[in-house]
């Protein structure tokens, strides 16, 4: 996975991040997966075999102020905080979603 992310890098279908924080936490076991994130960071199942990607399926939805149903939800936890969702330009402007141009790129490899 880490060659992937590093491919998708390097040939610019990805750019790194110059600022924010986030988590992801993914536990597996035999029967189920359990995803648990703060902020953009995208959960990637990823099936393939012998260095072919196969399919790709999110496992989480994007907590980031860019997306309308995170800013709905932030303004009515908040709602006399003006101040809630501050930075909302995000690397590569308004409409960037790092995990869906990893999906188009890893389609094409």
């Amino acid at each position: 996975l880490l060659r992937i992310a590093d491919a998708a890098l390097e040939t610019g279908h990805l750019t790194p991040a110059e600022c924010g924080a986030c988590s992801l936490s993914v536990l597996v076991c035999a029967n189920f997966i359990t995803v648990a994130n703060a902020g953009d960071s995208a959960a990637l199942l990823v099936r393939g075999g012998k260095g072919k990607v196969i399919s790709t399926e999110r496992l989480n939805r994007e907590l980031s102020a860019n997306n309308p149903a995170e800013q709905s939800r932030l303004r009515a936890e908040h709602p006399h905080e003006d101040d809630v969702i501050v930075c909302v330009e995000a690397v590569g402007g308004d409409a960037y979603d790092p995990a869906a141009k990893l999906f188009s790129w890893l389609a094409q490899t």
